[in-house]
């Protein structure tokens, strides 16, 4: 898949969204319940830290990203 230029920051998490369905079958939601975490959680920590060079404060935030990236490369 041919990675489009992320506009704004909708655009940003469609197109995570888009890769999740596309490589694994699976939308936020359901890694999110997999995972054992809430959607909600999940979406929050793709928005604040996913496309940024800030650090995750959280010891959860960081399990999540990790995950996502390891879901992704997989």
């Amino acid at each position: 898949m041919q990675d489009v230029k992320v506009k704004t920051e909708k655009d940003f998490r469609c197109q995570l969204r888009a890769k999740l369905l596309l490589k694994r079958g699976v939308s936020v939601a359901a890694f999110a319940r997999k995972h054992g975490y809430k959607p909600k959680t999940v979406d929050r920590v793709i928005s604040r830290y996913w496309n940024d060079e800030k650090v995750p404060k959280g010891r959860i935030s960081e399990q999540i990203l990790e995950r996502l990236r390891d879901e992704l490369s997989g």
